[in-house]
């Protein structure tokens, strides 16, 4: 992209080049970066207090504690430890921190220097060269700034990519942690209920046999102690699966 400055003046040449010095250096300077300005709404509605402000941020690096857990605290921190998803983007963090500490080092003097050394033909001599180079590149228009900018933003990309990973490993973790502690809860209370029903069942076969009650009755005692033996199948397929 080129660049192409006309300026009409009829003044002294000193000050020519002063004015054609302070349009570069113009044109070298960076546009701040705009802020977004999201349309929210003035009050929430759901909002705890009577000022509509928002409440407290959560805690989301140790917020499964409410719980009272222990075992699931153990767990948590096992997952934070052990998860490979998690560990690569703590990598990805120190990567990028570790690029945005030297985003601006390709703007700096480098030099450079270079040997060469040849003998001759015969031995009778050698031929021996030694020599430097050395390279400036200047971030002008901006690319300096630029650069800085976008090694801190994929910084902090990389941060909040970390943030997030850790976040759904928690909540996984609970999740799956709470279903199987409801799943065993059920089976406890489906268990009880299948043991009334076995008993039913019991007493109403020997009432049958004292002709006290009918088969219909027996057999209906039969069947609803099938029943809760067979709702006992569903817990114990999820305590499976969560663990």
């Amino acid at each position: 992209m080129g660049i192409v400055f006309r300026i009409a003046f009829s003044c002294r040449p000193r000050l020519a080049a002063a004015c054609a010095l302070s349009v570069v250096l113009s044109a070298c300077s960076v546009a701040p970066v705009p802020r977004p300005d999201a349309d929210v709404p003035a009050a929430w509605r759901n909002a705890p207090g009577e000022t509509g402000t928002l409440g407290p941020a959560p805690d989301l690096r140790g917020w499964w504690r409410a719980f009272g857990d222990p075992d699931l605290d153990r767990l948590v921190e096992r997952a934070l430890e052990g998860n490979l998803a998690l560990r690569q983007s703590m990598y990805r963090v120190a990567a990028a921190r570790a690029l945005a500490a030297t985003s601006g080092s390709a703007f700096l003097p480098e030099l450079g220097a270079h040997t060469f050394a040849e003998p001759a033909p015969d031995s009778s001599a050698s031929y021996f060269q030694a020599g430097f180079d050395a390279k400036w590149e200047f971030g002008l228009f901006g690319r300096a700034q630029s650069e800085s900018r976008i090694a801190e933003a994929d910084a902090g990309t990389a941060r909040i990519d970390a943030e997030s990973a850790r976040v759904t490993v928690v909540a996984e973790v609970v999740r799956v942690y709470l279903e199987w502690r409801a799943a065993g809860r059920r089976l406890d209370l489906l268990s009880r209920i299948a043991d009334a029903a076995r008993r039913k069942s019991d007493l109403v076969a020997t009432r049958e046999r004292l002709h006290l009650a009918t088969s219909a009755d027996a057999a209906a005692a039969q069947a609803e102690q099938a029943t809760a033996e067979s709702a006992l199948a569903e817990p114990r397929l999820a305590i499976e699966r969560c663990r």
